[in-house]
């Protein structure tokens, strides 16, 4: 079983390959469509354990406490990058209006990258009508849990009212 003993600043840089450029992260990241680096930080004994992210995780080793509510955002748009100087501090709203700035932003409704067509919706939905698990239907779909709480809760997929 791996060790995570040791300094979190010498555990974190082992894990970085820097560049002229942006410095990556070379360990554990969430997934492709969401590529963050992520490491353990926290004490098992305190309870204070947990997973964080490594670009998160790069601000606090340079510049201190990340402020309540804070997002910390990309001036590269490398979701790998820790490099301390392409991070810079913003609120959610400013973290999307630079990524709207930048062009990153899909259109409303466009789903080109979604996993999930409307007619795999419609099963989804009728399956969780006749009790189906939202684990199985995940796991069926390719999607995380999550996405199917949404769907079921007309958080995210939601037809559009007809009008008149």
């Amino acid at each position: 079983m791996p060790t995570h003993a040791g300094p979190l600043a010498e555990r974190f840089w082992a894990k970085v390959r820097k560049s002229d450029g942006c410095w990556e992260w070379t360990a554990h990241c969430n997934t492709t469509r969401h590529p963050y680096g992520r490491i353990l930080v926290g004490s098992r004994r305190d309870g204070t354990r947990r997973m964080a992210t490594a670009h998160r995780v790069s601000w606090e080793l340079h510049f201190g406490a990340i402020p309540e509510g804070m997002c910390v955002c990309h001036r590269c748009d490398n979701p790998r990058c820790v490099r301390p100087d392409h991070l810079f501090l913003g609120t959610q709203i400013e973290n999307i209006a630079d990524m709207k700035a930048k062009k990153r932003a899909r259109s409303v409704g466009a789903r080109t990258r979604a996993k999930l067509t409307w007619a795999d919706v419609d099963t989804i939905r009728s399956e969780l009508a006749r009790g189906a698990l939202q684990e199985d239907l995940a796991r069926r779909f390719g999607v995380r849990q999550p996405a199917i709480s949404d769907i079921k809760h007309n958080k995210k997929w939601k037809r559009e009212a007809a009008n008149g």
